[in-house]
């Protein structure tokens, strides 16, 4: 399959590509929503393909396909999610592709200065979101950075858990907490300010794979080659994700 996905890319995806009816469900990490939205359509013109979003944390869609969930790809924004969805056999380890990358940023308030998470964590009533750590690949990269730091246990008694990183940034754009811990493509063109730029253990890379039981397997692995297409890679870079380099 990895084959196949090469000879898309080097045959410019010839189009259209659907000879029958196709209807794909698209399953992607949260913070993937508005580029995906706009990556979607343009799929769907090219293809003929009929295509369903769904969106949420990366674990939580990995715990729906592992209950049945009828996905026909996944994209999520940690390698642990897929390795677990693949460990699990519920998706094409072929068809595995590393199409983008993000970075950890900690965001706040424009209006309010200054800022700093030393800052923050000096004051006794403030409240900083974070994607809880269980199921949000974004929450657990925030404590690697911070544990890197030495600060993740002082981060935690200033904590609300959010679901994903999407609603991270409604939180911190709402006020209703000080701080927040999103990727750099959340804060893109949002109402917010990044306080700060955080690095990781390991680049933030995106994998996206076909899931083992989809009906359409020809489509999902045509739409993981066109991820990899410029007209895809721009969209995502419009988004304020970084490009993707090989691993």
């Amino acid at each position: 399959m990895r084959v196949f996905l090469a000879l898309c890319c080097i045959l410019g995806l010839q189009w259209p590509i659907a000879s029958t009816a196709c209807e794909l469900t698209v399953a992607a990490a949260s913070s993937l929503t508005l580029p995906f939205k706009r990556i979607v359509g343009d799929f769907k013109q090219l293809s003929g393909c009929q295509v369903a979003l769904h969106f949420a944390a990366s674990g939580v869609l990995v715990q729906q396909l592992s209950h049945g969930a009828p996905f026909d790809l996944i994209a999520t924004a940690d390698q642990l999610s897929m390795d677990t969805a693949i460990g699990a056999g519920l998706l094409d380890k072929n068809s595995r592709q590393d199409f983008i990358q993000n970075q950890l940023v900690m965001i706040g308030q424009p209006q309010r200065s200054p800022q700093s998470l030393a800052y923050w964590l000096a004051q006794p009533s403030s409240q900083i979101a974070i994607g809880n750590p269980a199921s949000v690949p974004a929450g657990r990269y925030t404590q690697q950075a911070l544990q890197q730091l030495g600060v993740w246990q002082q981060t935690a008694t200033h904590m609300v858990k959010a679901a994903n990183v999407r609603q991270v940034l409604d939180f911190v754009a709402r006020g209703e907490v000080d701080a927040g811990f999103v990727y750099a493509s959340d804060a893109f063109g949002q109402p917010v300010t990044v306080i700060a730029k955080f690095n990781t253990t390991q680049p933030i890379k995106y994998p996206v794979a076909a899931s083992r039981q989809s009906k359409y397997m020809l489509q999902a692995l045509q739409f993981i080659a066109y991820l990899q297409s410029a007209a895809a890679q721009q969209v995502l870079l419009d988004h304020g994700f970084t490009g993707n380099t090989p691993p």
